[in-house]
């Protein structure tokens, strides 16, 4: 069986567990147990088969940034593929709603105590959890896996997705994840746009952002969304523009910058942390989406807009009296 072939049928055995709730349960679930055995390695069927069950929850968080964050229900830390899974207490899936048909999505609840050390109040403020890959799926713990991605796999994929919305309380939190397929929900292809509809520097813009980006110190501060930084530059250079903090309580944080003027930066939405004089980030230019706009980058011959074509107004539009 190739890889592929062994993954969607894993996929589609997948959709049986949906409604598992509590590890006792296995066995009344697998009421098809002889195609699914098929689909398992040695190992993990050694697993379903034992009296006393040795499985336990784990789940695998990606961050757009790269970092990997490993939970387990085990009261022990399991090392797979190469990520160190922290026991936990606080940190448990709610029931997963799952239909079937392409207009639907799979969601569920992951509600859990914030930890310094795992998913932080600091780290949700920063965004840095948005929209984070996440996995739930089930081990052996006295026979762990060392590659979660192996076929035939030794553990039971679970839930697969992205988070979707985070509600934070004094208690903890409680994140939202949707299945990959919510991203069916994201427009495919481009419509038509009085202005440029890609971003500055982008591949399909091809602007090298290395003249237009500057390393800034803020010196005077108003609130979290509006302050002072240093430099010289002409009043609206960074309109449009985006940053990211670079030290202090924001660092990493990024944000888009509506207005600067008189060296002062003011953003779309306010910062997580407050801002200090002496705090260094990093800005880039930005572009006003315009034809000339393109002019200010020598770039008009790669504008993305079609600024000539006539809109609705223009449809309807009646002769003007002479």
């Amino acid at each position: 069986m190739t890889t592929d072939k062994a993954k969607v049928k894993l996929e589609k055995i997948r959709l049986k567990f949906f409604l598992l709730r509590e590890l006792v349960d296995i066995r009344a679930i697998l009421a098809d147990r002889l195609f699914f055995m098929k689909l398992l390695s040695d190992a993990f069927k050694a697993a379903l088969e034992k009296e006393v069950l040795t499985l336990t929850w784990c789940w695998l968080v990606e961050r757009k940034d790269g970092v990997k964050l490993g939970f387990t229900a085990f009261d022990l830390p399991l090392l797979i593929d190469g990520v160190v899974y922290q026991p936990t207490t606080g940190f448990s899936p709610g029931a997963i709603q799952t239909s079937q048909g392409t207009d639907n999505i799979d969601t569920q609840n992951l509600a859990g105590i914030l930890d310094a050390t795992g998913i932080s109040e600091r780290d949700l403020n920063a965004g840095l959890h948005d929209c984070a890959k996440v996995r739930i799926f089930l081990v052996d713990y006295t026979n762990s896996p060392t590659d979660i991605d192996l076929v035939p796999p030794r553990h039971l994929e679970m839930s697969m997705g992205l988070f979707s919305g985070i509600k934070k309380s004094d208690r903890g939190f409680e994140i939202q994840t949707k299945s990959k397929l919510s991203l069916m929900e994201n427009n495919i292809g481009e419509a038509t746009s009085q202005t440029c509809r890609t971003w500055l520097g982008s591949p399909a813009c091809g602007v090298n952002l290395a003249p237009y980006t500057h390393n800034l110190t803020v010196t005077a501060i108003a609130n979290n969304r509006i302050f002072a930084v240093d430099g010289d530059l002409a009043d609206k250079y960074f309109d449009r523009g985006r940053l990211i903090f670079t030290s202090g309580e924001n660092n990493g944080v990024e944000r888009d910058i509506a207005f600067y003027v008189a060296n002062q930066i003011i953003l779309l939405e306010p910062l997580p942390f407050a801002v200090f004089p002496g705090d260094t980030l990093t800005a880039i230019a930005g572009c006003a989406k315009t034809k000339l706009a393109c002019l200010r980058y020598n770039n008009v011959r790669r504008f993305q807009g079609e600024p000539d074509i006539p809109t609705n107004d223009k449809i309807i539009d009646t002769p003007t009296e002479r």
